[in-house]
Order: structure tokens, then C-alpha cells, then sequence
């Protein structure tokens, strides 16, 4: 996947998408989609490219996510 992120050089806009979709399966109560996506959005991060504020919103699902185990 961090070809993909790469690849098309938005990794801002790829991970806020990533985090919408998580907490929509949040919302739904679909754990496990929901860490997909957050991976994702962890992904575009380790890229480079995306910006402090999410970055910090990525950190805040993560930990949300790991506290729900």
C-alpha cells in the first residue's frame, strides 16, 4: 500500500479519506473495516505529505481503535 500512497503524491486527501471511512464503520460497528482504513490512513502518513492536524487525527483513531480491544 505505500506504493499506492506514493504513487499519486495526495496523500493528504487519501488520508482523510481513509479516516472518514473508519469512523462511518465505527459508526456502524465494523471494527474490523474500520482498522483497515485506519491502517490506510497510517500508511499516507508514513509517506509523507500529510499535514500535523492530521496526523494528530489519525494518532486520536488509532489509539481509540487499540482501546477498544
Amino acid at each position: 500500500m505505500d506504493f499506492y500512497a506514493k504513487l499519486d503524491g495526495s496523500n493528504e486527501f487519501f488520508a482523510r479519506r481513509a479516516l472518514y471511512n473508519a469512523a462511518v464503520k465505527l459508526r456502524r460497528g465494523d471494527d474490523f473495516r474500520a482498522r483497515k482504513f485506519c491502517d490506510l490512513a497510517l500508511t499516507c502518513q508514513r509517506a509523507g505529505g500529510v499535514s500535523s492536524a492530521t496526523a494528530n487525527r489519525i494518532s486520536e483513531m488509532k489509539n481509540f481503535l487499540e482501546a477498544r480491544l
